[in-house]
């Protein structure tokens, strides 16, 4: 994919289904597993590089460098970027007293479902 740099990848196991591509994951109590993002406050591990169809199943995960992300909404470049409740990510807008998680930053937008470019160098938390 044009924009996207070779970063650094850890492999993981899912613990369920994960049939769509280039979602944020957080970490579990047990530091070999990874589920799904569902919130802005989630702890990020980082974003998945395959798909699997079962708990157990190995993960490619980027933690580091410019990675494809998923959108849940849109997202214009230069975003501070956060999971969605299905682990897409969408801007951050955190609410006053409130902190985000930060997968990266876009330095490709896009819409809904439309799969962009995360630079996680930007790693981090926003607070509202």
């Amino acid at each position: 994919m044009i924009g996207a740099t070779e970063g650094v990848n850890k492999a993981g196991l899912s613990t369920a289904a994960m049939s769509t591509q280039y979602v944020i994951v957080k970490y579990t109590a047990d530091p070999e597993n990874f589920d799904v993002a569902t919130a802005a406050t989630d702890n990020f591990a980082g974003i998945t590089q395959n798909t699997v169809d079962a708990s157990g199943k190995t993960l490619s995960i980027a933690v580091s460098g410019i990675s494809p992300i998923t959108f849940g909404g849109t997202v214009t470049p230069g975003q501070d970027l956060t999971s969605d409740a299905t682990g897409r990510g969408v801007a951050a807008a955190p609410g006053a007293g409130v902190n985000n998680d930060i997968i990266g930053r876009a330095t490709k937008g896009g819409l809904i479902n439309e799969v962009g470019i995360c630079d996680m160098g930007y790693k981090g938390t926003k607070q509202g």
